[in-house]
C-alpha cells in the first residue's frame, strides 16, 4: 500500500494565499492548497449541479468531495490507468484515521472512476472532515489519502451551497 502524504513545506507554501483571503468569503472558483473547487452546471444548461472541491495526488488519482444539488454528499476517486467495469458495485471498507470501519458502497461511475454516495448518511463526512488520512479497501484495492484541508474544503463548499440556495 502506497501513502500519500503532503510534504509540510510544499503544503504551508500553498496554503499562504489561503490564508491571505481567508476573511474574504465564498469565492469561485478556489484553489485552497493542494484542492481548488468550484462550481459544476448542467452539461447543457449553466443550471447549477453541485459545488465541489478536488486534489490530485502524485500517481494520479483524484479525490473529489462534491455537494450536489439535491443535498447529497458524495466522495469520487478516478485515476486514467483505471479500466472499470461501468456501474459496477464494490464492498469497500473505509476508515479515518484511528475510526472503526464503516462499510460503504462505491460504484464505477464509468472506467475510471468511483462514488461512494451520500456520505451524511453513512457518517463519512464527518469523520473526513475531522480526519487526517481515509483508507480505502476493496478486493483487490487498497489505498491510503491525505485529508489534508479537508475541513476547510468542506466549509467552503457547504458556503458555496448555501450562496447558491440563497440567490435561487
Amino acid at each position: 500500500m502506497m501513502t500519500r502524504r503532503l510534504p509540510g513545506t510544499l503544503l504551508f507554501i500553498g496554503l499562504l494565499p489561503a490564508i491571505a483571503i481567508a476573511g474574504s468569503g465564498p469565492s469561485l472558483p478556489f484553489t485552497d492548497g493542494l484542492w481548488s473547487g468550484g462550481i459544476e452546471t448542467g452539461a447543457d444548461s449553466r443550471d447549477f449541479k453541485e459545488c465541489r472541491a478536488s486534489t490530485t495526488f502524485g500517481d494520479g488519482t483524484t479525490l473529489t468531495l462534491a455537494k450536489q444539488d439535491t443535498g447529497r454528499w458524495s466522495l469520487r476517486l478516478s485515476n486514467p490507468d483505471w479500466q472499470l467495469p461501468p456501474s459496477q458495485s464494490y464492498d469497500m471498507n473505509v476508515r479515518v484515521d484511528f475510526y472503526p470501519r464503516l462499510q460503504v458502497v462505491a460504484r464505477a461511475s464509468d472506467r475510471t472512476g468511483l462514488e461512494i454516495a451520500d456520505l451524511d448518511q453513512i457518517s463519512l463526512l464527518g469523520l473526513i472532515e475531522n480526519g487526517h488520512v481515509i483508507d480505502l479497501t476493496a478486493e483487490g484495492f487498497a489505498e491510503e489519502y491525505d485529508l489534508e484541508g479537508s475541513a476547510k474544503v468542506i466549509d467552503r463548499i457547504r458556503n458555496c451551497f448555501a450562496a447558491r440556495a440563497e440567490g435561487e
